[in-house]
């Protein structure tokens, strides 16, 4: 397996990084903000920017996170809130609906029953059903 050059930089720095990103022997506070010495060596240097760009990264990342969460969060709320409007909306349409079925189905009662106050009841008449033949 061949590595490039820049990869093998990057494995190499890593490599040197971890042990020092697990290995807390004093107080955070106080080490991540402490400046490199006079005549520091390469892999102090190479570990003191890898070490700013993982803050730098944290801290992008972290600010995204809270700014992506309270978007979330207004869209959720506006969400609900429209969705409310909607549902009561939905409600009482099926509010007006129902009531004018039932307003029709006892229109259609009156008229089928001859129940109608309105109106002069429709008189029935009784005759045969056929009329007798001639033949």
């Amino acid at each position: 397996m061949h590595l490039s050059p820049i990869k093998l930089f990057l494995l190499s720095s890593c490599l040197v990084a971890a042990p020092s990103v697990f290995a807390l022997t004093t107080d955070p506070s106080t080490t991540q903000n402490a400046p490199l010495p006079d005549n520091p060596s390469l892999g102090r240097v190479i570990l003191y920017k890898t070490g700013q760009t993982m803050q730098r990264i944290g801290n992008a990342t972290q600010r995204g996170a809270d700014k992506a969460s309270e978007k979330i969060q207004r869209k959720w709320e506006n969400t609900k809130e429209f969705g409310a409007e909607k549902s009561q909306a939905v409600q009482e349409k099926a509010s007006d609906v129902q009531q004018g079925a039932e307003k029709k189905w006892e229109q259609t009662k009156e008229v089928v029953t001859g129940s109608r106050n309105d109106t002069t009841p429709v008189p029935i008449e009784q005759k045969s059903l056929s009329q007798p033949s001639s033949n």
